[in-house]
């Protein structure tokens, strides 16, 4: 005595088992009167049920205007949100945002502040065409990452500077935490230094109250910005071997690695730290070993002819300054007392007479100089 809106509904409920219903006739008119027509008997008709009408009469344009709902789905519109809730007798609402209120949650490896961010991420990855998000699921608290991923996480490019326990100044404290997986050491967030009197001496030659204070004083000189910057103080190192006890006097040397020490105690120093044989070659500065390329002849005091001052300057330093300029171009001729146009009279007198006798005939001068008649 039921109405099916289709044959279909008819042969699904058949397939499924129920095989005592056969199909009497097309249409929707199942009155008692029409029925009697076959061969049932009215006491076999069960009470005819009027079919529910829907209760849900919401029909929703077909617009694409993306709303957040607070489960997490990203419904086509408005109206789509409506009646998903009044289809499934639910309160969906549309998020708006996120609150402020930190409660961590965790989804594949990525953490986020609270369970409305989460929510708002999901409907980003829906509107980007991951259909899958909407099945995302979050737990609480903070997302235990593992050694690679921390390595390999991607730190935002702000200039937000921290000194780690290492002493090396990073940009931000997710760059140092990125380093420290990488490398595998634990590195943190420097302390600030205590007043215990445990004196260390730097690489740099510098001895410090104790390791603490070493450690600011490496990492503030890698400020760019500071009046203390240098470029080597990422390698600063607290030496182990050998105290800070040369002193501040100032009485240069030149070590055999060409490099100029306050005093020979630092030149020590130095060795000893690199493990290699340093000696002094002469008391002061060491030579300069930058040379210009302009070629401009010089002669020094030991006859020789250089290519320019500053390889003439450079020689006489390794020689302990005994080399003097004496004049720019080819040296001149050299007698026993020394230089100058030393040319004896006798030899140029014979000259002057050859000239005068060749000029008395009234030749040019320059063609008598080649020769000619």
């Amino acid at each position: 005595g039921k109405f099916r809106a289709n044959p279909c509904i008819f042969k699904s409920e058949y397939c499924y088992g129920k095989t005592d219903v056969d199909f009497l006739r097309m249409g929707t008119d199942c009155t008692i009167d029409m029925l009697m027509d076959t061969d049932m008997k009215k006491e076999d008709l069960e009470v005819i049920e009027e079919p529910e009408e829907p209760e849900c009469r919401i029909y929703c344009p077909r617009v694409y205007e993306p709303v957040c709902g607070d489960d997490g789905v990203l419904y086509d519109n408005d109206c789509q949100l409506r009646l998903r809730n009044c289809l499934n007798g639910t309160n969906v609402r549309e998020q708006f945002g996120a609150n402020r209120m930190l409660a961590q949650v965790c989804h594949a490896g990525v953490t986020y502040g609270n369970r409305d961010m989460f929510i708002l991420a999901k409907c980003d990855a829906q509107r980007d065409g991951n259909k899958n998000a909407r099945d995302w699921e979050a737990t609480d608290g903070v997302c235990q990452l593992t050694r690679v991923q921390r390595c390999n996480k991607a730190c935002p490019m702000i200039n937000d500077p921290i000194c780690g326990s290492d002493g090396i100044r990073y940009a931000n404290e997710c760059v140092m935490e990125s380093v420290a997986a990488c490398s595998g050491e634990e590195i943190t967030r420097l302390r600030p230094p205590h007043r215990m009197y445990a004196p260390v001496c730097g690489s740099n030659g510098v001895q410090y109250s104790n390791d603490l204070v070493f450690l600011w004083a490496k990492c503030q000189a890698q400020d760019s910005e500071s009046a203390k910057f240098s470029r080597k103080a990422s390698n600063w190192k607290i030496a182990k071997n050998s105290p800070c006890d040369c002193g501040i006097y100032e009485s240069l040397v030149c070590g055999s690695n060409g490099q100029t020490y306050t005093n020979s105690c630092l030149m020590d120093k130095t060795a000893c730290e690199l493990n290699i044989p340093i000696e002094e070659v002469h008391a002061g500065s060491c030579c300069p070993r930058m040379h210009t390329r302009d070629i401009r002849p010089a002669c020094g005091s030991d006859g020789k002819v250089y290519t320019n001052l500053s390889l003439l300057a450079d020689a006489s330093c390794q020689n302990d300054f005994s080399i003097r300029f004496v004049n720019e171009g080819q040296c001149m001729l050299m007698d026993d007392s020394g230089f100058g146009n030393d040319v004896e009279e006798e030899e140029a007198e014979p000259i002057e007479k050859k000239k005068s006798k060749k000029n008395k005939s009234g030749k040019n001068r320059l063609l008598s100089r080649f020769g000619r008649k």
